[in-house]
């Protein structure tokens, strides 16, 4: 019993080290506070690790992480009933110095369109864009079909076009 709990922990854990910095961002892309991230991520691999038998595949386990991520957000969201608006002060922490101030105006643009954005759209953008998953993977997650994914993130790129259609610095490719 011993060898195999330490067998089934040593097994979670690597796979756990492998993915953690993408983890990591998505529950910051979706709390958008370090805190609640921090939260989110503690309870997720907690729910993860009570669950762990259930993975049968390895490859499955960041999509395992990811749809249990999503749920439990879900949850918290409905229960406090708490949005966490995109402020200056999260602005300051995510631009650099480095930055001109015209490509800060446009991030800043960019987030709030984001943060406007249904929960859906927003999740599956932050999925694909952001953590870089297959679309089979965000519907495998959002537990909804691939065509909807594909449509979902036809949405988000049109929604983005309309309102960066004004801006004369970008190219005619993207608004077209």
């Amino acid at each position: 019993m011993n060898e195999n709990h330490s067998t089934r922990t040593q097994q979670f854990l690597r796979l756990y080290e492998v993915h953690v910095r993408s983890f990591e961002r998505y529950a910051w892309a979706l709390t958008r506070d370090r805190e609640w991230a921090a939260d989110l991520l503690q309870s997720t691999i907690t729910e993860v690790w009570q669950a762990f038998d259930a993975v049968r595949d390895q490859q499955a386990f960041p999509a395992f992480v990811y749809t249990v991520m999503t749920r439990l957000y879900g949850r918290e969201k409905r229960r406090s009933a708490r949005f966490v608006p995109f402020t200056q002060e999260v602005a300051n922490e995510l631009f650099t110095s480095d930055l001109p101030p015209d490509r800060c105006a446009d991030v800043v643009a960019l987030i709030t369109t984001i943060n406007n954005l249904t929960e859906p759209l927003r999740t599956t953008a932050t999925l694909f864009y952001i953590t870089d998953l297959s679309m089979d993977s965000i519907a495998t997650i959002q537990s909804t079909t691939v065509a909807a994914v594909k449509m979902r993130l036809l949405r988000v790129r049109n929604t983005l076009r309309t309102v960066f259609a004004d801006m004369s610095d970008v190219p005619t490719e993207v608004r077209s």
